[in-house]
């Protein structure tokens, strides 16, 4: 079922999730699959609809209220997002996953010091979190000045040493940018554009890195 629907067979999806469901009726995946199928033909008020049903009996699941959230987002409906967000932060105020989107928020609105707050939380209470590690580090490099920030960011960075993940690539690349590590700056960032080759920050990076 899911190699169908990445492969955009989405008639052939939807006939064969309508006879799972008829076996597995109570099943929550296959429910959140049915919302996924709507998403990706478009029909992202029925996918909403979907979610919203499926929040209701099944108060705080957390997979479900991602992707309602992110199903929200998707229509531009942000204020909507936020609120079910702050309405599941009420509920479960330690959740690692919600906490992040909550500093992801701050990330957009530009509301940096806010988000360096969360990620901190975050990283003091697990430093091993490489995706927390990530996002600290690049929040730090790019809206603080001082080079105490700089250098706290690029000593959380090291964590992301050896990463074949473009994004970490890209955060370990900047910050070692932002340090005047050039050349090892460029290595990473060049990495990173072959990951991600049409990311237009990657590519400003690298070419701030070139121009060094």
């Amino acid at each position: 079922l899911r190699v169908q629907m990445m492969a955009g067979r989405l008639d052939e999806a939807r006939v064969q999730l309508q006879k799972l469901r008829g076996q597995y009726p109570d099943s929550l995946a296959l429910r959140l699959l049915q919302g996924n199928i709507l998403s990706l033909e478009g029909k992202e008020q029925e996918a909403i609809a979907v979610y919203r049903r499926i929040l209701e009996e099944n108060p705080g699941e957390l997979i479900v209220i991602q992707r309602l959230y992110s199903a929200l987002q998707e229509v531009g409906e942000q204020e909507r997002a936020s609120a079910l967000l702050s309405q599941a932060l009420d509920a479960d105020p330690q959740s690692r996953q919600l906490q992040i989107l909550r500093a992801l928020e701050h990330e957009r609105d530009g509301e940096y010091e806010e988000a360096i707050r969360i990620y901190e939380e975050l990283y003091a209470r697990n430093p091993n979190d490489v995706a927390v590690a990530n996002n600290l580090a690049s929040v730090l490099a790019y809206y603080r000045e001082s080079e105490a920030d700089v250098e706290r960011a690029h000593q959380i960075s090291l964590r992301l040493a050896g990463s074949n993940q473009p994004e970490f690539q890209d955060t370990l690349g900047y910050v070692q940018l932002r340090r005047g590590d050039v050349d090892e700056a460029i290595l990473n960032l060049q990495a990173a554009a072959r990951g991600l080759p049409g990311n237009p920050t990657i590519a400003f990076n690298l070419a701030m890195a070139y121009a060094a």
